[in-house]
């Protein structure tokens, strides 16, 4: 019953993407229709698709970018998820990096953003949603 992660097939913000070095880059995924839930029944998956690392004095990223309109203009929504790291931190394929819950007031369109603080982070991840039971 616990550490499942409820998902629809295809359906990815990110799929398989490499970690950005020492920069911001959108998901390679489709926007997804997620907002306007009520409750907040949706959240937003990092999962390791390869084996990831994360150097000592590093951070990554993940942010929410919303709009109206699947083909509108996005904007970053006022949540993040963030892990500074101390100390060098891997994850293995498969491995859940983060999670970040998706507001109720979230506008319908969703993308990914991810983000990292250093050149020499490696990996790959899929952003998926998750669907919460209720």
């Amino acid at each position: 019953m616990y550490k499942h992660t409820l998902t629809i097939a295809d359906q990815y913000l990110a799929k398989e993407q490499e970690l950005p070095k020492n920069k911001t880059v959108e998901g390679n995924g489709t926007p997804l229709h997620l907002g306007g839930g009520i409750g907040g029944m949706v959240e937003l998956v990092m999962v390791a698709t390869k084996e990831c690392t994360l150097p000592a004095s590093a951070s990554i990223t993940l942010e929410l970018l919303e709009s109206e309109e699947v083909d509108g203009t996005y904007t970053k929504a006022p949540i993040t998820s963030t892990i500074h790291s101390t100390q060098l931190k891997k994850w293995n394929k498969g491995d859940c990096i983060m999670r970040l819950p998706l507001s109720s007031y979230a506008k319908p369109f969703i993308k990914a953003s991810i983000s990292t603080t250093n050149a020499n982070v490696q990996g790959t991840v899929s952003v998926i949603p998750s669907y919460l039971p209720r």
